[in-house]
């Protein structure tokens, strides 16, 4: 959960949304289809639709379509496996 930081066209990434969850974590979801399902300034609870399975991100345009998941922590990268549920 948490609020939507930005929902935009990412050079390398494709459709991107970043969600600003507080206290300093970030996801970002990449790779997503043309138009997000959100905006920046939303807010979000966990298990809303965001975007959906994409193939819009150069860098990964040799892979199956899929959503690429990044976090951070109070700006340092971070394992995404380590707080979502698997």
């Amino acid at each position: 959960s948490g609020k939507v930081e930005s929902a935009a066209q990412d050079d390398m990434y494709g459709v991107t949304v970043v969600i600003d969850q507080g206290g300093g974590v970030k996801t970002t979801y990449a790779n997503l289809r043309s138009q997000p399902a959100v905006k920046a300034g939303d807010q979000v609870a966990a298990g809303d639709v965001i975007g959906y399975i994409g193939q819009t991100a150069i860098c990964e345009s040799a892979q199956e379509p899929h959503v690429h998941i990044a976090m951070s922590v109070n700006g340092e990268s971070v394992d995404p496996g380590e707080y979502i549920p698997g």
